[in-house]
C-alpha cells in the first residue's frame, strides 16, 4: 500500500546470497553489511587499503600520481623500500612493546628534558628500531632529505 502511494519509497528485498539480510540492494544485489565471503573480502580489502593510505599520509611519504598505487606499500616512492604494514593481531605485540617502552621513557624522564620523540629498540633475533609515524615525519624524513641533497 505505502509503496504505491509514495514514489520516494525504495523497495527492499532479501540479499542475493541468501544471508537473511533484508534491505535496499546495491548494484551487485547484495545488502550493505552482507557477510558472504566476496562481500566480506571486498570490505576487508577496502578498509585495509584505507589504513595504508592514512599511514602513508601520516608518515609524510609522497603520494603516487595514480591514486590506486597509494594503498600498496610496494609502490610507495620514498627513501626506503616499504613492505607490508601490519594491522590487528599481527601488530599487537609490536604496539604493546612500543607503548611499554614509551611508558618507561616517560617514567624515567627528568624534569626539563626537552627530548620528546621516543623510539624503541628491540633485540628479538634482529635489531629493530620502532618509531611513531609522527616521529618519522618530523625527524627522520628531514634527515633523509638532507642526506639526499648532499
Amino acid at each position: 500500500m505505502t509503496e504505491a502511494r509514495n514514489p520516494q519509497f525504495k523497495r527492499t528485498s532479501p540479499c542475493a546470497c541468501g544471508c537473511a539480510l533484508v534491505g535496499i540492494p546495491r548494484k551487485n544485489g547484495h545488502i550493505r553489511g552482507c557477510v558472504c565471503p566476496p562481500c566480506r573480502g571486498g570490505r576487508n580489502r577496502r578498509n585495509g587499503m584505507t589504513a595504508q593510505r592514512n599511514f602513508q599520509r601520516a608518515a609524510g611519504i609522497k603520494e603516487a600520481a595514480w591514486k590506486g598505487a597509494n594503498g600498496n606499500e610496494e609502490s610507495w616512492r620514498d627513501h626506503l623500500v616499504w613492505e607490508h604494514k601490519r594491522d590487528g593481531v599481527n601488530a599487537k605485540p609490536v604496539v604493546g612493546a612500543y607503548r611499554r617502552m614509551v611508558a618507561q621513557i616517560e617514567a624515567n624522564r627528568a624534569i626539563g628534558d626537552v627530548r620528546h620523540p621516543a623510539c624503541g629498540v628491540t633485540y628479538a633475533g634482529m635489531q629493530l628500531v620502532i618509531v611513531s609515524a609522527a616521529t618519522w615525519e618530523s625527524l627522520i624524513v628531514p634527515a633523509l632529505d638532507a642526506m639526499e641533497d648532499t
